[in-house]
């Protein structure tokens, strides 16, 4: 499905039916990094309506500016009103599990429980990381994708790879900052 925004379209694909499940990318990725991961899991369970978004500058999602954080969080809120969600799951990896913690903030009597992976109550990044993405993209992009994911994981890892070197390098940027600002002590 694509929902039409005001500077831009959000992307998303929906599985099932139930109670919704809103699946949130982690930086620099897209929808199919999750929906790969999870859906052999998710494919024979009949009560979870799984809604994995592409974020704002991600995967199919498109946007005229580099988004900032209020951006994502306006465009999940937009999923949400396009499907008629009243209570819901969040579901985030990394970046996405920070942005699942924005939304408690703001939807706390609509969320019913919370799941996320990989994801700290800080985001800790580097400068050097900002300077990778500057002066080696590509680099970068092989660094990040090593560092993530395990060897076990090949399959996945050489998705992310491939979703990473498509997103712009602003919004990659973007990621990071809003991750350096997450902090949920």
């Amino acid at each position: 499905m694509d929902i039409e925004l005001p500077n831009g379209r959000i992307h998303a694909v929906k599985h099932g039916s139930g109670t919704p499940v809103l699946i949130m990318h982690g930086g620099g990725l897209d929808h199919r990094h999750m929906e790969d991961a999870l859906e052999p899991v998710f494919e024979n369970t009949k009560n979870w309506m799984r809604t994995y978004i592409d974020l704002p500058g991600h995967g199919r999602s498109v946007t005229e500016k580099v988004p900032a954080l209020n951006e994502y969080i306006d465009a999940i809120h937009m999923v949400m009103q396009e499907e008629g969600v009243k209570s819901y799951i969040p579901f985030g990896h990394s970046m996405g599990g920070g942005i699942c913690l924005e939304l408690l903030k703001s939807d706390m009597n609509m969320i019913e429980g919370m799941l996320l992976i990989s994801t700290g109550s800080v985001f800790p990044i580097p400068d050097y990381y900002f300077n990778m993405v500057d002066n080696d993209l590509e680099g970068f992009i092989d660094f990040l994708v090593r560092s993530v994911f395990s060897r076990k994981t090949d399959l996945i890892a050489e998705i992310a790879k491939k979703g990473i070197g498509r997103i712009n390098s602003g919004v990659l940027m973007s990621d990071l900052q809003i991750c350096t600002s997450m902090d949920y002590t």
